[in-house]
């Protein structure tokens, strides 16, 4: 009787998709080859569900080596491409960037019989194992793959100093213009994060400056913002002081996430941007950090600036309920307690200095 009623339920098509979804994709592969009723379903969860390498795929359409070789591909043969194989794709791994001559091939069978490459496609993953400065490899193949479907990229960084970052987002937004969940990873400097004009989620590794800060601001329709084990935050750029930077406007934030290990920097970094930030629609902020955070400095900034703010989680320690709103310019220390935090701020800076005139001296 067990045996039958698990039969029956493998024969339901729900349960069967629900199965079906959490296998890898080997696994599936495997259904497909020993069982003919469940293939169809198996293969269609494979593509649907799974990420899918750039080269697995073109390989289907000529192998590399014809490829290169510009081998004459017919319109027959595309359009049997594109139906088995190329519009069921939905998600996209690139790792390794074409060579030049087969890029070149693929951009022509597409201008001649039509695109995009990947119609269907939903989201996109570059994981360069080579350096994204190779401007002639990594920015051609994002616009290559890239199609008006697009709603989600994670750009890892390369293995280089430099990245072309810019010419990457620049080709992706130039074909899909209505991203709404970027990842970044980078640890060299500030993207055009504005190129993303209708992202809603966005998170952040690496670096990050006042100007990173001032630039998702910019983004209109941003909803949520993490910042991830920022290595490499910066409390000065062109001799502006965090606590100098103009204020900023995040016109619809709803959720703030900021993680950092780096113990002793953090802090001041929160206390900051959250200082200089209107975010008149956060609902919950989440620090994670190792250093200690001044919570009623940063309650005060909050009820200031955030008043819909009802959910603070401060090291996975949460605080529910409404913000207590403090009369901030009633606080009779805040002014003095900023100019004397400036203050001190700029004597140890010009400490600092004078240590450095006196090794230089020395030298």
């Amino acid at each position: 009787m067990m045996i039958s009623a698990r039969r029956r339920a493998l024969e339901t098509p729900e349960i069967l998709l629900s199965v079906f979804q959490r296998l890898e994709v080997n696994d599936l592969n495997e259904l497909a080859r020993v069982c003919k009723a469940w293939s169809p379903m198996a293969v269609g969860t494979k593509w649907r569900t799974s990420k899918i390498r750039l080269s697995r795929v073109l390989v289907h359409l000529a192998p590399f080596n014809a490829v290169r070789s510009r081998i004459d591909i017919t319109k027959e043969k595309w359009d049997r491409f594109q139906n088995e194989y190329a519009k069921k794709v939905t998600e996209l791994d690139i790792d390794v960037s074409l060579a030049t001559a087969s890029r070149s091939v693929v951009e022509k069978l597409i201008q001649a019989y039509g695109g995009p490459l990947f119609p269907m496609l939903r989201k996109l993953r570059i994981d360069p194992t080579f350096p994204l400065d190779r401007e002639d490899w990594w920015t051609p193949m994002a616009g290559l793959v890239a199609c008006p479907t697009l709603g989600s990229v994670e750009i890892a960084q390369g293995t280089s100093d430099y990245e072309d970052m810019d010419g990457i987002i620049q080709a992706i937004t130039g074909m899909a213009p209505h991203i709404n969940d970027v990842s970044i990873y980078t640890l060299v400097y500030c993207p055009t994060y504005a190129a993303f004009s209708e992202v809603t989620q966005l998170a952040v590794n690496g670096y990050f400056d006042h100007e990173a800060w001032m630039a998702c601001a910019s983004l209109p329709k941003l909803k949520s913002l993490t910042i991830l084990e920022a290595p490499d935050i910066r409390y000065y750029d062109h001799k502006v002081r965090w606590k100098q930077t103009y204020t900023v406007t995040f016109a619809a934030l709803a959720r703030l996430r900021i993680y950092d290990e780096d113990e002793g920097r953090e802090a001041r970094f929160i206390v900051s941007i959250i200082r200089n930030a209107a975010m008149p629609l956060l609902q919950t902020i989440g620090l994670h950090c190792t250093a200690d955070v001044d919570m009623a400095l940063i309650r005060r900034y909050l009820a200031r600036g955030s008043p819909l703010l009802h959910e603070i989680n401060l090291n996975n320690k949460e605080e529910k309920g409404p913000i207590e709103i403090v009369d901030v310019e009633g606080e009779e220390d805040e002014s003095g307690d900023d100019s004397s935090e400036d203050a001190d701020s700029e004597d140890d800076g010009s400490e600092d200095e004078d240590k450095v005139d006196d090794d230089s001296g020395s030298d």
